[in-house]
């Protein structure tokens, strides 16, 4: 049996269990292979305030290490600025770090997010792109400002920056700003009337095949996971092309995956032979109250068979 489909099949039952406890008021953990909590202290999908995140990369690395997990990566937005702190902070608590990084790609026309983990910080394609990335976001940013002040709604790019403590300036940051103004109350209204797509604010990404992204994780020595991609209506299609162009992982366990939508998304992971694996995608109380640090978590099992699929090994 292929690698993707036996591990697949093996957090089937358990998801199930889980989502059962959760459901019955027995806490928010979800979990992807393994048995028990314990076992599934792993999370590979985490933000620090060098995106868009609440705390410092060392700040993120030292909670993970006080809360129990045996190993965390850090995926920033389109940035890789924050993995030298973290680095040194898991190497002082002797806790592993998964170096990452989110990239925001297209698959046709479906904007997509691709996790790079096990990536080479210093790679010297990757560090081009992303600082490409940076200087487009500003870009995009800076537009969106413009469409808002257009639609009445008084906004600064100094204002929206000054949330930005990093270097990937992006909408959590408009949404930050466009709160403190008073224009909304919550962070989801930001993007239902401002900033998400068909709204007065939005302004579309400079567009990265998921072909290229791919590619370039790839070259720094990465492996690839389609993040959180029934949550953002990827089809089973779409998720051919992918596997097909390379892809190494899906993130199964997600709070934006429902029931249905993992036990979906499980068995794509075994029909293509891709590593299941599981985010919190937390980026902090302040930014997405309803999150927590490893509220999904995987084993050990999944995060080597993912080490496996590393460029080197393929």
């Amino acid at each position: 049996m292929r690698e993707g489909a036996r591990l697949a099949q093996c957090f089937l039952e358990p998801v199930g269990v889980f989502l059962r406890r959760r459901s019955a008021g027995a806490g928010r953990f979800l979990a992807v292979g393994g048995r028990g909590k314990a076992a599934r202290m792993i999370d590979l999908h985490t933000h620090s305030k060098v995106s868009d995140g609440q705390y410092s990369p060392a700040e993120l690395v030292q909670m993970a290490k006080a809360q129990g997990l045996t190993a965390m990566a850090l995926t920033d937005h389109d940035t890789t600025g924050g993995l030298a702190e973290a680095m040194e902070a898991a190497r002082a608590l002797d806790f592993e770090l998964v170096t990452g990084v989110e990239m925001s790609a297209f698959v046709g026309e479906r904007e997509i997010h691709l996790l790079g983990h096990f990536i080479d910080p210093g790679d010297t394609a990757l560090l081009g792109f992303v600082r490409t990335l940076r200087e487009r976001r500003i870009e995009r940013v800076r537009r969106m400002i413009e469409r808002l002040n257009a639609a009445g709604v008084a906004l600064t790019f100094e204002e929206v920056a000054g949330f930005c403590e990093g270097d990937s300036i992006g909408r959590t940051h408009l949404a930050q700003a466009l709160w403190k103004r008073g224009h909304i109350q919550n962070f989801k209204e930001a993007f239902s009337r401002f900033i998400g797509k068909g709204r007065p604010g939005f302004v579309e990404r400079t567009r990265v095949s998921s072909e290229e992204a791919i590619a370039l994780i790839h070259g720094a020595g990465g492996t690839v996971t389609l993040a959180h991609g029934l949550a953002y209506g990827v089809t089973h299609e779409e998720l051919a092309q992918l596997a097909a162009q390379g892809l190494d992982g899906l993130e199964v366990a997600h709070p934006d995956h429902d029931a249905d939508m993992r036990r979906t998304i499980a068995r794509w992971a075994e029909e293509f032979d891709l590593v299941p694996t599981a985010g919190s995608d937390f980026h902090g109380e302040r930014v997405i109250p309803e999150r927590r640090l490893c509220e999904c978590g995987m084993a050990r099992a999944e995060l080597e068979a993912l080490r496996r699929r590393r460029s080197g090994a393929r």
